[in-house]
């Protein structure tokens, strides 16, 4: 064991898989996402959603706090989302 690459086992069944998505939204569906995320989701809870790559249901969960990037007057918002599917 002292030669050649690490040796590596899977710790845990469950696998989860980052995807970072890119969203150009309007005021209203911005503060939507923010109340959803703050409110619904309290910051912590998963979520259902699509799995876009694949097309089936997936349960996702936020990294991180979504990210609001103001364009031109503020009248529209580029958003980021760092999320996690579970399982």
């Amino acid at each position: 064991m002292g030669y050649g690459p690490d040796k590596v086992r899977q710790r845990v069944t469950m696998v989860t898989r980052e995807v970072t998505m890119q969203f150009f939204l309007d005021n209203t569906d911005a503060d939507t996402l923010d109340a959803f995320y703050v409110t619904t989701l309290k910051r912590t809870l998963s979520f259902d959603w699509i799995d876009h790559r694949t097309g089936n249901a997936a349960v996702y969960r936020f990294v991180a706090p979504p990210v609001f990037t103001a364009y031109g007057s503020a009248l529209w918002w580029d958003v980021t989302l760092k999320l996690e599917i579970i399982g």
